[in-house]
């Protein structure tokens, strides 16, 4: 685990590695509210199933969004440097299989976000 807080490590990520974080949390919030739409939207003459529904799938597309970007996931939180490149390769080709492999194992190695030691 690394010895600097998540506020520190924010300080030195930088633009495209702070644009990819807010696209996985903006794509994450649309899926939900796809799938409570769709709930919604099929439930229609049960309104109480109709949310109950909404909300398994919101949730169920918001998991399954989570698991398919795992290895941004995984590279965002251990702070990588190259996690821009893992996000955008996991976005547009992860659904091959192999490539989502690939970066899972990238995701696990490579160098951290360098981060200057501003105490005197």
């Amino acid at each position: 685990m690394s010895k600097y807080s998540n506020e520190e490590l924010n300080k030195h990520r930088d633009g495209p590695q702070k644009f990819c974080y807010a696209v996985h949390v903006i794509f994450n919030v649309l899926l939900f509210l796809s799938g409570l739409g769709f709930g919604l939207l099929v439930g229609f003459t049960d309104a109480e199933a109709g949310i109950l529904l909404g909300i398994i799938l919101g949730f169920g597309f918001a998991l399954a969004y989570d698991l398919y970007m795992l290895p941004y996931v995984i590279a965002h939180k251990r702070a990588l440097e190259n996690q821009a490149i893992i996000f955008l390769v996991s976005l547009f080709f992860g659904g091959t299989g192999i490539v989502w492999i690939i970066c899972l194992i990238l995701s696990f190695s490579g160098d951290k976000i360098a981060v200057k030691n501003t105490e005197t």
